[in-house]
């Protein structure tokens, strides 16, 4: 069946579905549906279910967790290491983070920020992020 009318049948399919209370009923409309569409039985059921309909509106997305100089820091902490991988890095930062106090001077606030980070950074993935 080509899309668009596949998705009229689908639409069709799923306010006879939705109402009909006994089993056989629904088996019924679901062999229809399945001749009609060339699906499989399961997939039949999947698609006429009312959690499945297709969701209009926004994704959420997660907020930036931190300031653009902050990750300038790790990144050059980074750099400078050698490119270690998230498990490491996180090791090496107590001992990365006087160095880029000294080495970067004018980002002594962000520094603070990043030694916070640090500890609020339970799990090297955070890092990855």
């Amino acid at each position: 069946m080509a899309g668009e009318r596949l998705e009229q049948a689908l639409k069709k399919f799923r306010e006879k579905y939705a109402p009909a209370m006994d089993r056989k009923q629904k088996g019924r409309i679901l062999e229809e549906f399945c001749g009609v569409s060339g699906y499989h039985r399961k997939y039949g059921i999947y698609l006429l279910q009312p959690a499945n309909e297709p969701r209009e509106g926004v994704r959420l997305r997660r907020g930036v967790s931190y300031s653009s100089a902050a990750v300038g820091v790790l990144e050059k902490s980074w750099q400078s290491a050698g490119y270690p991988r998230s498990v490491r890095l996180k090791a090496m930062l107590p001992r990365w983070l006087p160095w880029a106090r000294e080495d970067l001077g004018g980002v002594s606030e962000e520094i603070e920020k990043t030694k916070r980070l640090k500890k609020a950074c339970t799990g090297a993935a955070s890092l990855e992020r």
